[in-house]
């Protein structure tokens, strides 16, 4: 789809005027026929579909002013297959550089046992906007076709973000076709191993920010989204053994005021305001605080705390870390479910240890 004609489906898909009629209940069980068969998803709740009066056999829906996507069956004649990953990439890169796009995340392929194809980007909105516009693409064989989904996510929330993307994500995941057992054939290849066992790891490499000049060191094995932003959230990493964002770490920025920056008395305080708003910022559904942010001795940071909370029986930790680079007070929050709690604190802490000025 040329960035045109995105746009145009974004404003169609957005503006009241031009969305039609609404579509199917929400949440009701939804299919898309194609060739011979009909492909079967459930539409997260919220979602309304969209008539955008046009030929195309795709389906589109609107999560009210916060996201739209766009789904439509290719088939398996299509000559897309999981080695065509890096070739997608490519031409994702290309269309970014002939369009002229104001990159935030250069276009990613990232690991998610579902989907042998997904790939990742960030930009901003056309004519130099504020607004940063987020991408994600995903394929997934089903009885022979191929499922493929575009979701532009527009919320500015990270964890707003994340809960919209792993509910489209597990949505597809569920997809399925009639009749027998999905083929996996179309997309068999390199991203399905099978009894080789599971990819080699790819190496590590450190990501440097310009705007803030900071190096940050992603977690092995983990997604990793990067904004090359002045304030803000920087970077989010994901553990793909629970996609969706159940389990991520968020790294985020604030300048210190001037003042601050020489009188240890004002940066203390500064610090500590930051503190309380990183604190106060944290937003999950039925969420409830079960013990209060306790201070947690590390001398790695100026400051680390660990809050519980009850999500509907299930117990989560968020835990804080707050170090200062290059005069920023940068904050890293990671937030783990389940058995993994422990460990994600850990791989959280290590995430803010390895920050460091950028050329160093």
């Amino acid at each position: 789809m040329r960035y045109a004609d995105r746009v145009a489906w974004i404003i169609a898909a957005m503006g009241i005027a031009a969305i039609g009629q609404p579509g199917r209940c929400l949440g009701e069980p939804t299919s898309q026929k194609a060739g011979q068969g009909a492909v079967q998803y459930t539409v997260p709740p919220d979602w309304v579909a969209v008539d955008l009066g046009t030929t195309s056999k795709a389906q589109s829906y609107r999560l009210e002013d916060k996201a739209v996507m766009r789904i439509q069956i290719l088939p398996a004649s299509s000559g897309v297959t999981a080695s065509s990953g890096p070739a997608m990439l490519k031409s994702v890169e290309a269309k970014i550089k002939t369009e002229k796009r104001q990159v935030v995340l250069a276009p990613v392929l990232e690991t998610d046992a579902d989907f042998p194809i997904r790939i990742h980007e960030r930009h901003k909105s056309a004519g130099g906007g504020a607004t940063v516009i987020d991408e994600l693409y995903l394929f997934k064989p089903v009885s022979g076709q191929i499922l493929e989904l575009t979701l532009i996510t527009l919320t500015q929330d990270e964890q707003e973000m994340a809960a919209i993307q792993k509910g489209v994500r597990d949505m597809l995941a569920g997809a399925t076709g009639p009749g027998a057992k999905p083929k996996e054939a179309p997309l068999a290849g390199p991203a399905t191993r099978g009894a080789e066992g599971p990819e080699p790891a790819a190496p590590v490499r450190p990501v440097t920010l310009s705007r803030t000049q900071l190096r940050l060191i992603p977690p092995a094995g983990w997604s990793s989204r990067t904004s090359d932003l002045a304030e803000g959230t920087i970077a989010v990493f994901h553990d793909p053994a629970h996609p969706g964002g159940d389990i991520m770490i968020l790294v985020s920025v604030e300048k210190l005021p001037d003042t601050a920056r020489t009188d240890p008395a004002a940066r203390d305080l500064a610090i500590a305001g930051i503190v309380v708003g990183q604190q106060a910022s944290l937003k999950m559904e039925n969420a409830k605080l079960v013990d209060k942010p306790q201070s947690v001795t590390d001398a790695r940071f100026l400051r680390k705390s660990r809050s519980r909370y009850d999500v509907q029986g299930t117990r989560i930790d968020v835990v804080l870390r707050i170090i200062v680079v290059n005069d920023q007070v940068v904050s890293v929050t990671s937030i783990a479910q389940g058995d993994v709690i422990d460990a994600v604190e850990k791989t959280g802490d290590d995430v803010a240890a390895q920050i460091k000025p950028a050329g160093k």
